[in-house]
């Protein structure tokens, strides 16, 4: 059994302001990130619009890193490199396989 000394005791005080500053941190923190999901990425995608031909968006490449899937929690999105793409019927690319980390 260990035993407690004062020096392990958090003041009540100290706790107090520590959860309201983590509290705080953590509303900043899904502010950004609801920014940066929100504007940044769409910037990126309409500026990636302009700069392709004729507006039409481009297609990934093989060895490209693409996101796998966007609509997660904040910090865990998944990244793929593109192996080799499937050109569906109507000759556009529309299926790919990737490589993650898990595989």
């Amino acid at each position: 059994m260990e035993i407690v000394k004062k020096r392990h005791i958090i003041p009540t005080k100290f706790r107090r302001s520590l959860r309201k500053d983590v509290r705080g941190f953590t509303s900043k923190l899904d502010e950004f990130w609801n920014f940066f999901e929100e504007q940044y990425l769409l910037s990126l995608r309409e500026r990636m619009t302009k700069i392709s031909k004729n507006g039409v968006p481009r297609e990934p490449a093989i060895g490209e890193v693409v996101l796998i899937h966007e609509n997660c929690p904040r910090g865990s999105w998944k990244l793929g490199r593109v192996l080799s793409l499937k050109t569906s019927v109507d000759g556009k690319k529309r299926n790919a396989q990737l490589q993650n980390k898990e595989n």
